[in-house]
């Protein structure tokens, strides 16, 4: 039996596969090309992934915490004071700020846009994160070869400097999913 699968070849075979994420290991069937080695991720495997997922989540959470967030003293200082005026932490900003950047329509242009010189002093901190944001996280430090905590300081400083300026798509933003929680 032939049959078409991502890559194009026409010939698969079933095998055992898995996929790593947070030290944890998630075990699945599916098909691989005879020719290239190419693996096919169904929606399928999607679901039973994300429900694996949730299970991780619920019994080994510090498993998807991301260490050594460098963050730079005046912004941390301004996640506080947002926090306060809202009646949350500053974890809460941290991980609406993670949210906006993965969600925001303009994620690119935080992505490209020039930071300003921040303070030299750090706060280095330690961020607890759903699955799916950890292996977001996880993917684009493998992308940019760079620590995971290295991606989570750019992404908040991005925002946060965004929010500082006080722009108010990015406040209304912040706001939003603060509420929300």
């Amino acid at each position: 039996m032939t049959k078409q699968t991502d890559c194009g070849h026409p010939k698969y075979k079933r095998i055992a596969a898995n996929r790593e994420i947070a030290g944890l290991v998630f075990e699945y069937k599916t098909e691989q090309c005879t020719n290239c080695g190419a693996t096919l991720w169904s929606s399928e495997t999607e679901i039973l992934f994300r429900e694996w997922l949730r299970k991780q989540k619920a019994e080994h959470p510090d498993k998807f915490t991301i260490q050594d967030i460098k963050i730079p003293l005046d912004l941390y200082e301004f996640a506080v004071d947002f926090g306060k005026r809202h009646s949350v932490t500053e974890t809460d900003v941290f991980r609406s700020a993670i949210a906006i950047f993965y969600t925001h329509q303009d994620a690119e242009m935080i992505s490209n846009m020039k930071l300003p010189k921040f303070s030299q002093d750090f706060v280095t901190k330690k961020l607890r994160t759903n699955p799916v944001m950890y292996l977001r996280i996880e993917t684009d430090a493998r992308l940019l070869d760079l620590y995971k905590g290295e991606v989570v300081s750019e992404i908040i400083k991005r925002v946060l400097h965004l929010s500082q300026k006080g722009e108010e798509k990015m406040l209304a933003e912040m706001e939003r999913l603060l509420f929300a929680a």
